[in-house]
């Protein structure tokens, strides 16, 4: 690692060292500056050795990096020191020194969106951690990259285990980690508890109160326990203020308030707009955030069910090189399109594919938040007859999804519309012209027009998009 010019000012060593003895808790915070300094330096060749000096100096440049969003360099950072989980030089080091290594590529590598891959260093920095500060600091590190990776029953032990530590030792309220929190709100809205993620969201906030990156991750979960509670309005006003807001956040956090933003407008019936505000985003590699899923979520709502499945195929064919915690809503959006496609067995494999995936990781019911209810349950139940080992988490999955699952939008919804609306409203989601409505019903173009108008009123919306939307996500 090379040193600023002499002359006085501190050395990049020298800051590198300092922030390393502050990553764990029990000895203050790192300084801002310090972050800077190290997040904008090069760490240079792996040593000949590696000794404790060279790993808490490494250890603070990618924890450095990842607090301050400086990820260009993705997995090619941890791919010129470490072979997997393994330093690609002898070392000749202390555990405690180790384990904090191993934390700090943990954290780099949740930032940079590879969970799937920071569990991995997480769990052997819990190896080597030698004292109640590296024990708490390997649990939190652990959780983070758990809990982006959808792992929610592993995620709560390590984040019980984390606060236990923390409650014992006494410490500061401000040295907490923000990436915990996060995990555990994350559980919380895999869980659809709302209220719970709106206490995580306070404590982050109040924890460091001064600290924007924090105060973003606040807003951002707050409009996802808005989306959660249904209450679509607050959440789209909340993911508006932070994307017109300060860009000092986390990459993830912001790419997440983006896919939030698409998902509320496609319940809002506001389909374009939906797919218009995710428009160019791109996924990382690693998918922890994955923009494929929330385009899919809208695509299904549009009746686009060949193009879900078109776009979907290359995230189910990375298998496990995809980020867990996405893959459960891509493969039940998956099973519904083709159960419309008429290819039952395939929507049956993707949706058993789904509960397995679900029984693996712990359990949530995000993935069918947006998901017509009536279909999904058709899908569930077939599942159930093919499998019966499945009938029990089917069985209470169903029992959770009638304030879960998608429902029709608007005032009055769908029992609003006259039996002649409800035939109308299936005509227009078949795409047919108005013209062509109003011959097949041997009633003039105006008439079609006025009761068009009529329909959208009683729906709440102003579109044949948004219609069409409202009539997909209710059941007959």
């Amino acid at each position: 690692m090379s040193d600023a010019p002499a002359g006085g000012a501190p050395t990049v060593t020298d800051a590198a060292l300092r922030v390393a003895a502050r990553l764990a808790p029990g000895s203050g915070l790192p300084n801002a500056r310090d972050l800077v300094v190290l997040s904008e330096s090069d760490p240079g060749p792996p040593p000949p050795v590696w000794g404790d000096r060279q790993a808490l100096a490494l250890a603070a440049v990618l924890s450095a990096r990842a607090r301050t969003d400086s990820l260009v360099d993705g997995l090619d950072l941890i791919h010129r020191y470490f072979v997997g989980r393994q330093l690609i030089r002898p070392a000749v080091m202390g555990d405690g020194a180790r384990s904090i290594l191993l934390a700090s590529a943990a954290e780099y590598c949740g930032a940079a969106g590879w969970p799937q891959i920071g569990v991995g260093f997480a769990t052997s920095s819990l190896l080597f951690a030698d004292s109640p500060a590296g024990r708490f600091r390997a649990f939190a590190v652990l959780a983070q990259n758990l809990s982006m990776n959808g792992e929610y029953a592993a995620a709560t032990v390590a984040i019980d285990e984390a606060r236990e530590v923390f409650r014992d030792e006494g410490w500061d309220a401000a040295e907490t980690d923000h990436w915990m929190l996060f995990g555990e709100a994350m559980i919380a809205a895999g869980h659809a508890d709302a209220a719970r993620v709106r206490d995580l969201a306070d404590e982050l906030e109040s924890a460091r109160p001064d600290e924007p990156s924090w105060a973003y991750t606040a807003g951002m979960l707050r409009a996802t326990a808005c989306f959660v509670s249904r209450d679509y309005t607050a959440g789209l006003a909340q993911c508006r203020a932070l994307l017109l807001g300060s860009n000092r956040s986390h990459r993830t956090v912001r790419e997440r308030v983006r896919g939030l933003h698409s998902g509320i407008l496609a319940l809002q019936g506001d389909l374009d707009e939906a797919l218009a505000v995710i428009e160019g985003c791109t996924t990382q590699p690693g998918h922890a955030v994955c923009f494929t899923a929330y385009r899919a979520s809208v695509l299904l709502d549009l009746g686009r069910d060949r193009d879900l499945i078109d776009e979907t195929n290359a995230c189910v064919a990375l298998g496990d090189g995809h980020c867990l915690a996405p893959l459960p809503a891509i493969l039940v959006r998956r099973a519904v399109a083709f159960a419309r496609l008429d290819a039952p067995q395939r929507a049956a494999a993707s949706m058993e594919a789904t509960l397995m995936l679900i029984e693996r990781t712990g359990g949530s019911v995000i993935p069918f938040l947006a998901v017509p209810r009536h279909e999904t349950v058709r899908l569930l139940q077939t599942v159930a007859d093919r499998r019966r080992d499945l009938r029990a988490q089917i069985d209470a999955l169903i029992a959770v999804l009638p304030p879960a699952a998608a429902a029709s939008c608007g005032r009055g919804g769908i029992g609003a519309l006259t039996p002649a609306e409800v035939a109308l409203t299936r005509m227009l989601a078949a795409d047919f012209p108005l013209s062509q409505i109003a011959r097949a019903r041997s009633v003039s173009l105006s008439t079609v027009k006025s009761q068009v108008r009529s329909i959208y009123a009683k729906l709440g919306v102003s579109t044949r998009q948004a219609a069409v939307a409202v009539l997909r996500r209710t059941p007959g």
